[in-house]
């Protein structure tokens, strides 16, 4: 689960989650550096610490949301760590929520001494607590339109056809690609292709490609009769 940042930004909403989903399992929890003071020393402080990438693997398009996870410290107490039990109940109770489905993951991973002293304490029991967020890429604004609108119809015509090459022997597995529109066909094994609808009323721009041949052919439409192309390559 992944949150967007309509009031916010990325770690605010992933913030407020973790929050929320901490109320939820009737936890107190603020945001505040581990080993600082407030008037409850047994709220659960939760201190953002590191922005991870998202451990899913994904598609990378340029365009979607770049997602991440925000990491936070979980401790309990000021300076001086809290009492052992509550300690312990707290933890315990984080631990117990992580297993049910939630946005939050709770990584079994050491708090090593260097992170405790980072914040000047000496080492104790904590935790830490993944959220998964993601940065939204804005939209680019819509282009204006200068001018009216206009609708151009045309007539569509059939197309089809045989590729032949030395001896009119049949060319099956040709690429055939209608260079107006992009609509793109294979020859069958007898050499066969055909088009349902291309604009009529003008030759039709084929590309062919296959047996180590790529060739340009113009031909009319809508042809009453199968176009016969033929293709000159040597065999190896």
């Amino acid at each position: 689960m992944s949150g967007d940042h309509p009031g916010g930004g990325p770690i605010a909403t992933a913030t407020a989650m973790l929050l929320d989903w901490l109320s939820t399992a009737g936890i107190q929890a603020g945001v505040a550096p581990p080993g600082t003071g407030g008037p409850d020393p047994a709220q659960v402080r939760a201190w953002p610490l590191a922005l991870l990438p998202e451990q899913a693997v994904r598609v990378t398009t340029g365009r979607g949301p770049a997602r991440l996870r925000v990491r936070y410290l979980l401790s309990v107490g000021p300076a001086e760590p809290a009492a052992g039990q509550e300690l312990v109940e707290l933890l315990d109770r984080i631990l117990v929520a992580s297993t049910g489905d939630g946005p939050v993951h709770v990584p079994i991973e050491p708090v090593t001494a260097e992170v405790w002293q980072a914040f000047g304490l000496v080492p104790r029991a904590g935790l830490y607590a993944d959220v998964q967020t993601r940065v939204s890429r804005p939209a680019p604004p819509p282009s204006r339109v200068k001018a009216p609108l206009r609708l151009d119809s045309s007539a569509l015509g059939q197309l089809h056809g045989r590729v032949v090459g030395p001896g009119d022997a049949p060319v099956p597995g040709v690429r055939v690609v209608a260079a107006d529109g992009g609509a793109t066909t294979y020859t069958d094994n007898r050499g066969q292709f055909a088009f349902a609808a291309l604009p009529a009323g003008r030759p039709a721009r084929l590309l062919l490609s296959g047996k180590g041949f790529d060739l340009v052919a113009e031909v009319a439409t809508p042809a009453a009769d199968p176009v016969v192309i033929h293709c000159e390559f040597e065999e190896v």
